[in-house]
């Protein structure tokens, strides 16, 4: 019988089901590439956490 449930698991708690799709300079793949490569994690977790990071800052910003 086969698993009903194919692919890779959810990294974390809620599944990756939603895409977007950015255009970018070179210099900002490269740095993208950089970041991955020496965090080594993929650059879609790269880009999570820019967002998290950008968040966090926009949280700050209104609540002053």
């Amino acid at each position: 019988m086969v698993s009903p449930k194919t692919g890779r698991p959810p990294i974390g708690d809620s599944s990756k089901d939603k895409g977007y799709r950015i255009r970018m300079s070179s210099e900002e793949l490269e740095r993208l590439t950089f970041c991955s490569e020496i965090l080594k994690i993929p650059k879609s977790e790269v880009i999570r956490r820019g967002i998290g990071k950008m968040y966090d800052e926009a949280i700050k910003q209104q609540e002053k």
